[in-house]
């Protein structure tokens, strides 16, 4: 089994995850949004809105900026695991057809487990012949 077969189920969530944190962050905006539009309203003699609402834009640009982040790592990740999940197979890949090749050309080292039904009887005929 390759390697990063093992933990592929992880790999491949992780776009999923980073998805869900873009979604919750764009919640958060749209919340500061509608935070600032009720400020807005506010008698400007109880408090200085002006810098009520500079905060909450500045939050809000925060949040955008966050999102677009998110949006780019889990298109990385998402690149990531495709490339690691390819290298992976054809690492397998050549790592088996060079034990093939390695146990064609010296038979007599390969581990009985891993030789078939006939290498395995004839195995046991030899030894017992």
């Amino acid at each position: 089994m390759a390697t990063i077969e093992l933990y592929a189920n992880k790999i491949n969530s992780m776009p999923g995850l980073v998805t869900g944190i873009r979604n919750e962050t764009n919640g958060l905006k749209s919340e500061l949004m509608t935070l600032r539009t009720k400020v807005q309203s506010i008698n400007r003699n109880i408090c200085n809105v002006d810098d009520v609402i500079s905060s909450i834009t500045a939050s809000t640009q925060t949040q955008e900026d966050k999102i677009d982040v998110l949006k780019n790592l889990a298109e990385d990740i998402q690149e990531f695991a495709s490339d690691a999940e390819r290298t992976d197979r054809e690492v397998a890949d050549t790592v088996n057809q060079n034990k093939e090749d390695f146990y064609e050309e010296y038979s007599y080292l390969k581990p009985f487990w891993e030789k078939n039904l006939f290498e395995q009887i004839l195995a046991v005929l030899l030894e017992a012949g």
